[in-house]
């Protein structure tokens, strides 16, 4: 399967603060890509770079022959839908009229709003509330109107900055059904998160990385496979950025000491 997005040695700087050091990794076209950090380590910069917000200190990211630091932000961001970590909600209008908005903004058209709309409410069981105003919701559920927000011009990328902060845990539940429910539709998801458990359940494949730097040298871009699809006689596969590729069982650990 083709790659989706290429992202080659990206790094962003502040000042004196090194955010992001030169980033690498592949995502493949219609992949759930869970990207597993602890709290502060450059989750969301790394998305504010990949979907334009922020530009990087060094290197790129490609979308096919699309190239972020060009002339080809407008293309990428007609394919991309963003929930940001924080909730990004207008709170005087009802949550129906916040997917509304959005699709306004996009440019959609009036019929196509209201069908998509509907849909992505159903889908997400999200009707009951739909017609209160945003102020009156809880954190969690302001993050899962986010998301229909994020979702409603039908992108074919999306990604999704810790979508379940502050959500309880029938909530947490629900959402990962739905965001699972994009794999079916042919969608490539970014999934950031430091909950292992998430990245465990939903991803096809999950990058974690130490705060060591010496180990970030060493080993970059560290993918496992999910669990989705093997069993005990599959291998997990782990790939560095140095090429090198080492294996092992499922049913097995690998310690690695660098």
């Amino acid at each position: 399967m083709a790659n989706e997005i290429v992202i080659k040695d990206l790094s962003k700087n502040f000042a004196d603060v090194q955010a992001v050091n030169g980033l690498n990794f592949e995502i493949r076209k219609g992949e759930l890509f869970g990207l597993l950090k602890p709290i502060g380590a450059g989750k969301t910069t790394t998305i504010w770079m990949l979907s334009g917000l922020l530009a990087p200190s060094g290197r790129t990211a490609l979308y096919g022959d699309l190239d972020i630091r060009g002339g080809d932000l407008p293309q990428i961001k007609s394919r991309i839908g963003v929930c940001p970590q924080e909730a990004a909600v207008f709170k005087f209008l009802i949550g129906k009229e916040n997917i509304e908005l959005m699709g306004n903004l996009h440019g959609l058209k009036k019929r196509t709003i209201r069908e998509g709309t509907t849909k992505l409410l159903t889908q997400a069981d999200f009707t009951d509330a739909v017609r209160r105003k945003a102020k009156g919701y809880s954190g969690g559920m302001m993050r899962q109107l986010n998301l229909l927000m994020a979702l409603i011009s039908d992108p074919d990328i999306v990604f999704l900055d810790e979508p379940t902060v502050g959500m309880d845990a029938r909530a947490r539940r629900r959402t990962w059904e739905y965001i699972a429910s994009l794999r079916e539709q042919s969608k490539t998801v970014i999934l950031t998160t430091h909950y292992i458990e998430e990245a465990q359940a939903l991803s096809d494949l999950f990058m974690k990385k130490s705060n060591n730097d010496r180990r970030n040298r060493l080993v970059e871009t560290f993918l496992t496979c999910a669990k989705r699809g093997f069993n005990e006689a599959h291998i997990f596969r782990l790939r560095f950025s140095n090429n090198c590729s080492l294996y092992c069982r499922k049913d097995k650990k690998l310690n690695i000491s660098l």
